[in-house]
């Protein structure tokens, strides 16, 4: 896959994260946006070494908190 499928796939999350917002729904739902962005950054990531998690994250809309080693991977992104 090319960087033009990886921003795409996260176009389609961060309008769902924003619209989630608008909803007032992001404490109830984002957990599940949360989950299936990292996963397909873990799928991105073991097809192409040079995939970027940080930035698909980021590209998802979501916000990267630290410090990474006192929290899984998972936990360490935020809506």
């Amino acid at each position: 896959m090319s960087r033009k499928d990886y921003l795409a796939f996260a176009k389609i999350i961060a309008t769902q994260l924003q619209e989630l917002r608008e909803q007032g729904a992001l404490r109830v739902h984002g957990d599940i946006l949360l989950t299936i962005a990292w996963e397909m950054a873990e799928v991105f990531d073991a097809d192409n070494p040079n995939f970027d998690e940080d930035r698909f994250m980021g590209a998802c809309g979501f916000n990267y908190i630290p410090p990474p080693h006192e929290m899984s991977l998972a936990a360490r992104w935020a809506a």
